[in-house]
């Protein structure tokens, strides 16, 4: 009888868990991540769960009439109710989607290439390719006709724009030697991102489409600003899982009080890039939050 060395056994379970991973079909759910809860959150920190969503879950946006959810998860894009997340439901391979202005389209990327494309939310068209390199949609004008966007070259991020009507993309200018998450003010007039203009990520606002210098809104660490549906207020995080408040100004122009905490923290999220948290008309606040998490 042949004798196997030692250690064989074991090493062909390895190889055969290996095998299996690679015969898994494309698409097929690796998860990995223990699973996150989606959160409603009230201005004075008051949380509502609302149910369970994969760990890999990445950008949860909710649709212009708060109802309906999107989120990326396992290389695909997933729609369902907001009011239960169990009934999600996966549409197509793609990453980072954002509802259209009506909500009956989405914008997303494309996966394993840095197009931005969109279809009809159900899913009952072809994708239509907008913008080339283009990494992910970030906000749009109430109109419906500016899309802002992020790209990435050579590992640096910049905020663009993209007009839905002449089809032309704009940089936005004066923006440091890197900016992302562009976020659109209510009137259209207003861009708001975070940059490395000060040598650390803050938060900025510049006129949008038109000329003037950026206003720094944020002074002991910036990330994700997001405009209040009346344009009274920014709100952004610190990238250590605190929310903050400042009352914004914009006529006869732009400027900011100081930011204030808010007793929202202890949030997920992920890296430098984009929000896995999103903002209702009413002000409350749909987030990510760890089982468990106090």
């Amino acid at each position: 009888m042949q004798t196997r060395p030692p250690g064989f056994a074991s090493c062909l379970a390895v190889l055969m868990a290996l095998c299996v991973g690679l015969a898994a079909p494309a698409g097929a759910q690796q998860q990995t991540d223990p699973p996150l809860q989606l959160v409603m959150v009230d201005r004075d920190g008051t949380r509502t769960p609302l149910g369970e969503v994969p760990g890999d879950t990445f950008g949860p946006r909710v649709s212009p009439d708060g109802t309906q959810l999107t989120l990326g998860s396992d290389g695909s894009v997933w729609i369902g109710p907001l009011s239960d997340p169990g009934a999600l439901e996966r549409r197509w391979e793609g990453r980072f989607p954002y509802w259209s202005v009506d909500g009956t389209r989405m914008f997303f990327e494309a996966i394993g290439a840095e197009v931005l494309l969109w279809r009809s939310a159900d899913g009952s068209d072809e994708p239509e390719q907008l913008v080339t390199p283009a990494r992910a949609p970030e906000s749009r004008s109430q109109d419906g006709n500016v899309l802002s966007y992020v790209q990435s070259v050579d590992n640096l991020f910049s905020v663009w724009t993209f007009d839905l009507t002449t089809r032309e993309t704009t940089a936005l200018p004066n923006s440091g030697p890197e900016a992302l998450g562009g976020n659109i003010s209510p009137d259209g007039r207003w861009i708001a991102y975070q940059s490395t203009a000060s040598g650390r990520y803050e938060v900025y606002v510049q006129p949008l489409g038109r000329v003037g210098q950026p206003v720094q809104v944020s002074f002991e660490g910036g990330m994700r600003p997001v405009w209040s549906a009346d344009q009274t207020e920014l709100f952004f995080d610190d990238g250590n899982q605190q929310l903050f408040v400042a009352s914004v100004q914009t006529e006869p122009a732009f400027s900011a009080g100081a930011p204030e905490a808010l007793p929202i923290s202890g949030f997920f999220q992920r890296g430098i890039g984009r929000r896995q948290f999103d903002l209702l008309s009413d002000g409350r606040f749909v987030m990510l939050f760890a089982n468990g998490a106090p």
